[in-house]
């Protein structure tokens, strides 16, 4: 698949060459993270400046997902839009190309870098698929392909080759990569009305929250049935609608949650 705005050539393989170099670069993560205080924190943000060749349009509708490359030598930014198509920007390189691919049909909900190898682009669609691109060879395999639409999707396995999606009609399957079905063996059947996002515990992965309706809800992968599965702990109720619910990334201690009120929680 060439990008859908492709016009030099050469630009374009420096470009792959260049995601490809980056990407075999293995990024170590820190053990522990230690927060100094959040006011010196909030200080450090105020003096941040935005400059204007820092601003790009990357897709032709609104941004609706965002990911950043973890290479530490170069900043490259892929942005999914609601008309399903995913731009990529490299904000070091020269020249201002930004190359644009019409990945999915409908909104492009999520957009991910794999975890264990970040040459590998994972998107979802709210049409029903998931797909795993590979820039440098101008790829975007379909992964997984459900029958209603998808929500949300968060690495199952530390390495990134399982991935646990959710269904917007309440449901959540286990997707692995390394196979060639693209139908899910596992899923179940959840105890909300509707789910907006899913997200796996940091340490302990068999456990997932989920938000949907006012509920924010955890669940135990293993438990999970073609009938009504049962949640573990059900948290808070918001009244309204909940957008997305979060483990915090270091230990999985602290869920953080979105909705339509005007606060986090």
């Amino acid at each position: 698949m060439a990008p859908s705005n492709y016009v030099d050539h050469g630009a374009w393989i420096s470009f792959q060459e260049t995601w490809k170099s980056i990407s075999t670069v293995k990024c170590v993560k820190p053990s522990s993270f230690k927060c100094k205080k959040i006011t010196s924190y909030a200080n450090k943000l105020q003096k941040l400046t935005l400059k204007e060749k820092a601003v790009k349009r990357t897709i032709l509708g609104s941004v609706s997902s965002i990911a950043i490359h973890p290479s530490e030598t170069r900043t490259l930014v892929a942005a999914g839009d609601c008309n399903g198509n995913i731009g990529l920007w490299d904000l070091k390189r020269r020249s201002a190309d930004i190359y644009v691919f019409p990945v999915h049909s409908r909104r492009t909900r999520i957009v991910a870098f794999s975890p264990s190898d970040p040459q590998y682009l994972l998107s979802l669609g709210y049409e029903g698929t998931i797909r795993c691109g590979d820039i440098s060879y101008s790829v975007f395999d379909e992964i997984y392909h459900a029958e209603g639409y998808l929500t949300s999707f968060d690495f199952l396995s530390v390495d990134g080759s399982v991935l646990l999606a959710s269904h917007y009609d309440s449901k959540l399957s286990v997707v692995d990569r390394r196979t060639r079905n693209k139908t899910s063996n596992v899923h179940g059947c959840l105890d909300s009305k509707f789910v907006y996002s899913v997200s796996v515990h940091p340490l302990q992965r068999d456990l997932c929250v989920v938000a949907g309706s006012s509920d924010v809800l955890v669940y135990d992968v293993r438990q999970l049935r073609k009938d009504t599965t049962q949640p573990v702990m059900s948290l808070l109720r918001h009244t309204s609608g909940v957008a997305s619910a979060s483990f915090s990334p270091a230990t999985g201690n602290c869920i953080l949650t979105s909705s339509m009120e005007p606060c986090l929680q």
